[in-house]
């Protein structure tokens, strides 16, 4: 089966990774839940590989946090489950705005922080509201 390719009018840019992130993934039941398949992304006339992974978007003061979980489609559960992960926090900017993606890699170390989001202060905001991402020391 050929890879889907699509173009992107966005920049996106990394503010950072944390390591070692007790992360709760929804369950493969949660309406909010979609399977992406592995795809191409041209982005500023550069292909991007971007692999097989769940996303869910959750709505803050009517703007988006996207969170991509890169675990494969045997990787979810029907119910939330936790893992370790690694978590990218990556600013896109487009037509319509800045916005704030989280790109989850499972990491199977030992966790040091716990990822909330929406919290009401924090490490980093996310873009249009009064909501934050914290990342907990434990």
């Amino acid at each position: 089966m050929k890879k889907e390719v699509i173009t992107v009018k966005a920049s996106y840019k990394t503010l950072a990774t944390i390591k070692n992130v007790l992360v709760k993934v929804p369950g493969a039941n949660d309406k909010y839940m979609k399977f992406i398949r592995e795809h191409e992304m041209l982005v500023d006339g550069k292909s991007v590989n971007i692999p097989d992974h769940y996303r869910r978007g959750d709505l803050f003061n009517g703007r988006f946090l996207t969170r991509h979980f890169y675990i494969g489609a045997e990787g979810i559960t029907e119910y939330p489950q936790q893992l370790i992960a690694t978590v990218d926090l990556v600013e896109k900017i487009d037509e319509r705005g800045s916005f704030l993606i989280l790109d989850i890699h499972p990491s199977g170390e030992k966790p040091e922080y716990k990822l909330a989001i929406g919290c009401p202060t924090g490490d980093f905001k996310i873009p249009g509201t009064d909501k934050w991402v914290d990342f907990k020391k434990i």
